[in-house]
């Protein structure tokens, strides 16, 4: 059994073939490939778009809610602002890496044959 593996730019036809042998433990991965190409990532977009105007939004809350709460003079102020905005970045951060690491997953679950 052989499958046509694809070379080239993706939105481009196929202008060149190679021949790979296709065993059964690799045909959900190469099914899985596959779909990749096809896939549509505006749901994802947008997803990302808002919670990340989400961790803004809660960042500037946060802004105003130390400054009026912890208002010890200047000094003060400008060390608790960077404190929230440092916080509320490094949130942003953690909660992107695993949101784009789900989005293009590097290790693909192989199935067995039952499933």
């Amino acid at each position: 059994m052989y499958v046509m593996a694809k070379e080239g730019r993706i939105d481009e036809p196929l202008p060149r073939t190679i021949a790979i042998r296709r065993s059964p433990e690799i045909e959900f991965v190469i099914s899985f490939r596959e779909s990749l190409y096809t896939h549509n990532y505006q749901s994802h977009a947008m997803g990302f778009i808002l919670t990340t105007l989400s961790f803004v939004a809660i960042g500037i809350i946060a802004c105003l809610c130390a400054r009026i709460c912890c208002n010890k003079g200047p000094s003060a102020n400008l060390f608790h602002l960077t404190l929230v905005i440092t916080a509320t970045v490094c949130c942003w951060m953690m909660w992107a890496i695993v949101y784009l690491a789900q989005m293009n997953p590097l290790i693909v679950p192989i199935l067995s044959e039952g499933e």
